[in-house]
């Protein structure tokens, strides 16, 4: 059975909500994430445009840092860090 929140090749359902946030009117397609928070934030004025979209206009503002991605951290500074070498003759190679 496929959720509700994916179609059924496996990829998100994208769909068209409309809400107001003070002066500005938005209508965007969105993910379920970001439906969600969308409807959390904005209950008064959020609402269903019946439409699907293709991608969600929030996540391709705001992409995931690819390092986070690839399971690589970052330092307090920000500095990406890369894995340890666990390799004992690593140190022992002439140089």
């Amino acid at each position: 059975m496929t959720r509700s929140s994916q179609n059924t090749g496996g990829w998100p359902t994208v769909l068209w909500i409309g809400w107001r946030a003070g002066e500005v009117e938005h209508q965007e397609p969105l993910c379920l994430a970001h439906r969600a928070h969308v409807f959390e934030h904005f209950p008064a004025s959020a609402y269903g445009l019946k439409r699907r979209g293709e991608r969600c206009s929030m996540c391709v503002a705001h992409p995931p840092q690819a390092a986070e991605s690839r399971g690589r951290g970052t330092r307090g500074s920000g500095r990406r860090v890369s894995p340890t070498r666990h390799d004992p003759s690593y140190r022992s190679r002439p140089g």
